[in-house]
Formats: structure tokens, sequence, C-alpha cells
């Protein structure tokens, strides 16, 4: 009467084949898996309390080695997962099954993962932390990540994060905007879309690829959205080297900005902003409200100015 929870299991499988149909009549679940379960390693416990040890698991174009402990099942949503993997292989459209559907479309622009690393926690509440390889460049993560199954853009995450030759711009889908960036820091906040993301990031970022130029050296504490930053930003570019306090909210009933910047060097030449050679250097401090010509107040003191313009 209670197969799920009384039965001790000790199964020692060898390159064995489950079809999603038998599985779902002990995990009710599993009847979502697109794919038969092709497993090798050893299997101890009960349905509800297992552990799988040498585990080798392939379904689809995914791969798994490691190991695996589950407790809960068979109700997928409420089972506290403890995985350990190496040498893996992640296919997201293997796992679409189990995942909302935008937090999945927004994930396959990473290709296939290859990793090792470990996933704790549950389903639509884990923490990631591992070494990445995806299509877009190298990911080294220990992210908590709670995922909104009904709105998955106010899913929330916080963590360490680092990034090396990540390809920002197929990721949020501007490649016209972003290009790719390298960088390592501390993230907070929620959304994977422009639109949609609200987060902070105290971290360094090594070099980041804006409209085809790569500004390097940038040291940030601040948070990031759509039409608002608030917070610190340095930068120690060849072309580009300042140092910014304040906020900048665009944001429509606001449309305020208060800041205080150092500009040692701005070549906006080189920065891709002027046909001719354009330098600025000055200390600014800008207060203004509006955006339009017929509301928008400035108030703007700008100290030790130095401008050169088509000269050397």
């Amino acid at each position: 009467n209670d197969f799920n929870g009384k039965v001790n299991l000790d199964l020692r499988l060898k390159i064995t084949t489950i079809h999603p149909a038998d599985l779902a009549l002990f995990a009710p679940s599993a009847a979502k898996l697109p794919y038969p379960l092709l497993l090798s390693g050893n299997i101890k416990g009960r349905v509800n309390k297992l552990t799988y040890s040498n585990m080798a698991v392939q379904f689809g174009s995914t791969q798994l080695a490691g190991s695996l402990s589950m407790d809960g099942l068979p109700h997928i949503a409420e089972t506290f997962i403890d995985l350990n993997l190496k040498r893996s292989e992640v296919n997201m459209n293997d796992l679409a099954f189990a995942l909302p559907k935008p937090f999945v479309e927004r994930a396959q622009t990473l290709g296939k993962l290859r990793f090792n690393g470990s996933f704790t926690g549950f389903i639509n509440d884990f923490v990631a932390n591992g070494r990445f390889e995806s299509g877009l460049g190298r990911i080294v993560s220990d992210i908590n990540l709670k995922i909104e199954d009904n709105d998955p853009e106010r899913s929330v995450y916080e963590g360490n994060l680092e990034l090396t030759e990540f390809n920002l711009g197929a990721f949020l889908r501007d490649t016209t905007t972003f290009q790719k960036v390298s960088m390592k820091g501390k993230i907070q906040g929620r959304g994977f879309t422009i639109q949609t993301a609200d987060f902070r990031l105290n971290g360094t970022i090594r070099s980041l690829g804006i409209r085809h130029y790569n500004y390097q050296n940038i040291v940030t504490n601040a948070r990031f959205a759509s039409s608002l930053f608030k917070g610190s930003l340095s930068v120690n570019d060849p072309h580009l080297q300042f140092h910014l306090a304040g906020a900048v909210n665009f944001r429509k009933g606001i449309e305020e900005v208060n800041i205080e910047a150092q500009i040692d060097t701005a070549e906006l030449q080189s920065l891709g902003f002027s046909s001719k050679r354009f330098f600025i250097q000055t200390h600014a401090r800008i207060q203004s409200k509006g955006l339009t010509l017929d509301s928008i107040r400035v108030k703007a003191q700008l100290d030790e100015i130095l401008l050169l313009y088509d000269q050397d």
C-alpha cells in the first residue's frame, strides 16, 4: 500500500533503459520526461528517500555523471536534491519539461553546458556551484536561484559570479549594443532581459564590449536596471579614465540625474563617439530634472575643463 515509503531498493544498474511511462507508476511527474533514461550505477533507499552513487545518466543529448540524493519523491516540486556532477553535459531543451518555458528559452542561448559542479536545493530554488563551459563562454558560479513559475522574469538570484569572454550580446539578444564581457563579483537581483533585469553588482569588470569598443578595468558597486543607475563606477581604460558616483533615473515620472564625476581622460574618437579627435578632461557636478526640451531643468558645475577638438 506504500511502495514509495516502505520498500527498500538496492539496484545495481548497467546500461539500463527505463521508459517514462513505467517510471510514472511510482513517480507520476516522471511521465513528463521527453526521453527514456539510460542508467548505470547503484541506487539505494526508498523512492521517497534514495541515493544514487557511481551515477551515469543519459537522456536525449544530456549526460550526467557523479552522485545524487533525493528526499521527497514522487512530488518533484517538493523534493530536496543534492546533485554532484563531474564531466557532465546538459542540453537545456532536455530539461524543458521541468522548468518554466520563458526560463528555458533564455537558457537555450547558452547552448550545451559542459561542467563540473553541484546543485543543491529544490528544482525551483537551488544553489548552482561550479565551472561551466557554454556556447557563449565560461561561467564560474556560486549562485542561489529562485525561479518564479508564474513569471520567470521575476526570478531572483544572489551570489558570486565570474564570466570569461562571455557573449553578453547573444545572451541578451542585442549584439549591436553589447559584445563580450569578462568579470568577477557579487551579484544580487532579478530578471534576465534588458527590460526586466534589476540587479546590484559589486565587482570588477576586466573587459566589456559596448558598441564594438572593448572597455577595460571597470570597478563598480551599483544598482543597474532599465533607465536606472545608482552607486559608483570607475573606469581605467586607455581612452577613458573617470570615477562617477550618484544616480541616473530616467524612469517615467522621476527623470532625475544627480551625479559627481572626475573625468581624467575621455578620448571620444577612440570610443567611437566622434569622427574627429575630441578630448575631454573635467570635474563635473550635474543635477537635472526632466527629459524633454520644454521641461528639463539642469544645474551643472564644470571645473578645470580641458577640451581638445580636431587637434593634437
